[in-house]
């Protein structure tokens, strides 16, 4: 699929265990469509999509009330404000410690009480726009590593909700009775830019799992469809990857975001215990612990922390504090 990239959005507005269905649709592209995602922007074009992402020179100064502070990870004028979240992160946290007993329990409890506001499976309105935005203003796929600019992304899933529409009328005239299996059906076959680290297929699509932002990222569909619903894993003998990654023994290794997966994994199954199950016992959990320890969250991630405490409440402990690790408890 070939989406033109809408070069006059100022302002910006959302499966996973893809198994293509075949259902023929006739797409025709716009006459007027633009460049392909690869050709530079103008000038004027790269100051509007980065204006207000790009990191400031000089620091702001501290926060000195929490009220302050929150306020300022709210202002999007500034990409990644670090002073300002540390003063978020340690009165989130206060009064837990690493060392006191029933410590995952105080931190699993913590999770879910101050996640305030659920939001709907939305990625246009949340994830593209902002929540997985790069120092760079730019957005790039989880695995693959492919990089386009917020716009992309967000006229690629107008694309792909024009074709579901299309196809749903297109069953309904045929007397095709409007079912979850249709749904179902469409979105397997006219898949969102959006990966689901923990796969829908575990948790029932249920929410507030689904449109939880800590364990949504962007992705295209080929990716999302290569790894299908299989758990992460590091497999045993160095072979090529494709450029998603590697599919072998009904698991999947990814190419790249192994920390950042890794994390929202770990994030979820202290969140959500008991939809994972034994799928990350004995190795896969210890694998996933050692691409936490090996890959440490950087700006991206803190910026993507920050964003998502702002709009749904709650924050990823293993990002605020990585050491913590060694003495949570994760059970699925």
């Amino acid at each position: 699929m070939i989406v033109a990239l809408d070069r006059t959005i100022d302002r910006f507005l959302e499966v996973s265990d893809h198994r293509p269905i075949l259902l023929r649709l006739a797409a025709t592209a716009p006459a007027d469509a633009a460049p392909s995602v690869g050709q530079p922007l103008t000038e004027d074009e790269a100051r509007r999509v980065s204006r207000g992402l790009r990191r400031r020179s000089e620091p702001a100064a501290g926060a000195r009330t929490l009220a302050e502070a929150r306020a300022r990870l709210a202002d999007r004028s500034t990409y990644y404000d670090a002073a300002a979240d540390a003063v978020v992160r340690e009165a989130f946290w206060t009064g837990i410690s690493a060392g006191t007993a029933g410590f995952t329990q105080t931190v699993a409890g913590t999770l879910k009480q101050t996640h305030t506001t659920p939001l709907n499976y939305e990625p246009s309105k949340h994830v593209y726009p902002w929540v997985d935005v790069r120092p760079n203003a730019m957005v790039q796929s989880i695995y693959s590593g492919f990089e386009a600019t917020p716009e992309y992304f967000i006229q690629a899933d107008a694309e792909v909700e024009r074709l579901r529409t299309e196809a749903r009328e297109a069953l309904l005239e045929r007397g095709v009775l409007e079912s979850t299996e249709m749904e179902t059906m469409l979105e397997a076959q006219f898949q969102y830019n959006c990966e689901h680290v923990v796969p829908q297929s575990w948790f029932g699509k249920k929410e507030p799992m689904r449109g939880d932002l800590h364990h949504l990222f962007s992705c295209e569909p080929r990716c999302n469809s290569f790894r299908s619903n299989y758990p992460l894993v590091q497999h045993e003998f160095e072979r090529t990857m494709q450029d998603c990654g590697r599919v072998e023994d009904d698991a999947f290794e990814p190419k790249g975001g192994k920390g950042a997966v890794a994390r929202a994994t770990l994030y979820f199954m202290l969140r959500y215990a008991g939809y994972v199950g034994r799928r990350y016992a004995g190795q896969r959990l210890k694998t996933l612990l050692a691409w936490h320890e090996q890959y440490a969250p950087d700006e991206w991630e803190k910026h993507r922390n920050a964003a998502i405490y702002v709009l749904q409440g709650n924050r990823n402990p293993l990002i605020d504090f990585p050491e913590w690790a060694l003495r949570l408890q994760f059970e699925g």
